[in-house]
């Protein structure tokens, strides 16, 4: 199987950013949620839909920045876990 990183164009939006990795001969593209390209529920089925109509597969990388699953502050990782928690619902 071969497939490609979102990541690869963070500076453009989620949109664009598959619309051109669909040129590729790829059997998935990994949505990583960051930036441009935080999902969520209504963008999420959008994306997939799109993906699916060209016969693609996506791997949901959940978001990583500013966030730190192993802090010994009991808040931040809560807000870590919410920020995670949050990007499973939507798929």
């Amino acid at each position: 199987m071969i497939g490609a990183s979102t990541y690869a164009l963070f500076d453009r939006s989620l949109g664009v950013a598959i619309y051109k990795l669909r040129e590729f001969p790829l059997d998935f593209v990994e949505i990583m949620s960051e930036g441009y390209h935080v999902l969520d529920k209504y963008n999420y089925r959008f994306h997939l839909e799109y993906l699916e109509s060209y016969g693609m597969k996506n791997i949901i990388h959940a978001p990583f920045s500013d966030l730190n699953l192993a802090a010994l502050n009991e808040k931040l990782r809560r807000v870590t876990l919410e920020i995670i928690f949050e990007t499973l619902k939507c798929t």
